[in-house]
């Protein structure tokens, strides 16, 4: 009873020993550490990156250059059909004269969209400028027969012949790839059996998992090739474009190149035949000087000695010069 009413009871020596030896988890043992991904796994993400971007930016500039084209194909076509059935009467002239510049400004949306959206940087048409003192109606008159409208007034009547292939081309496997991978999606949300690019597969009643796998497949092969299919059209688009709405432009910086070239090979056959001149008749000129000096030397000889004497060194100067 004393023992109980008094201290506590000492633990055994051994259970003391094993509880003061037991090891305590620090707080930086149970801290994470963030490993950093390798070079080559960070590389591979920036080009996925740079990738999806460009397939976007693309995409979005074949599916936006159909309807813009089009809307040039009406309204360049309606405009040049009014002003062709009423340049008798004289209004077509200013019907003409508004085909011209909706054209151009629809050419200059072309280059915008190549600008901003592709990142190129195509070549300026070569249009007329308005002259300082120039009127509006000259001005307007001189847009009419100048080149590069009429340039983009072919452009805008058949640029959408192309827009509407590579459009097409564009949605086709965009649709490919998103309905192929979202195919076990949408299959579960619909009672009609699933079709093959439009037309009824013929697989058996409990075969819908072939059918879900084969559309499943067509997505991946349409999403794999996607970026390049979509690149590969851009790219023949803008080039075909940029080609015809600058061929203008580029023929006039040949032009211009060779007019400078010409203008330089005539400044220094010009300087070439002054050098010939000033080595050809410097020297005579010299001659003649020098030939008088002494002559008149010679006369002063005589009458005045000092006046021959300069007259003589000055000679000898020129003639060591």
């Amino acid at each position: 009873r004393s023992r109980c009413r008094g201290s506590p009871t000492p633990r055994p020596a051994r259970l003391r020993d094993s509880v003061t030896h037991l090891p305590i988890p620090s707080v930086d043992a149970m801290t994470s550490t963030i490993v950093p991904a390798p070079p080559e796994v960070a590389m591979s993400r920036d080009r996925l990156r740079a990738l999806l971007r460009r397939t976007l930016r693309e995409s979005g500039y074949l599916l936006a250059s159909w309807p813009i084209l089009m809307a040039a194909f009406v309204v360049v076509i309606t405009l040049f059909s009014m002003g062709i059935g009423m340049v008798i009467i004289w209004i077509g002239v200013p019907l003409l004269i508004a085909t011209v510049g909706a054209a151009r400004a629809f050419a200059v949306a072309e280059r915008g969209l190549q600008r901003h959206l592709l990142g190129q940087d195509p070549a300026p048409g070569s249009y007329r400028r308005r002259g300082p003192d120039e009127s509006f109606v000259r001005h307007a008159l001189g847009l009419f027969t100048h080149p590069q409208s009429w340039i983009d007034v072919g452009f805008s009547l058949f640029a959408w012949c192309v827009a509407v292939i590579t459009w097409s081309l564009t949605i086709a496997w965009w649709s490919a790839a998103v309905g192929g991978i979202t195919a076990p999606i949408w299959a579960l949300f619909t009672d009609q059996r699933i079709r093959f690019w439009g037309i009824p597969t013929d697989f058996g009643p409990g075969d819908w998992l072939l059918e879900i796998l084969a559309h499943l497949c067509i997505g991946l092969v349409a999403l794999v090739t996607l970026p390049w299919v979509v690149h590969a059209l851009a790219t023949l688009q803008s080039s075909l474009f940029g080609a015809v709405l600058g061929a203008r432009g580029l023929q006039e910086q040949v032009e211009h190149l060779q007019t400078s070239r010409t203008a330089a090979r005539d400044a220094e056959a010009a300087s070439l035949r002054k050098l010939e001149r000033d080595l050809h008749d410097g020297p005579q000129q010299r001659l003649v000087r020098l030939q008088m000096d002494l002559g008149r030397a010679l006369h002063q000889v005589d009458e005045d000695p000092a006046k021959a004497r300069a007259a003589m060194e000055s000679s000898l100067d020129q003639a060591h010069q």
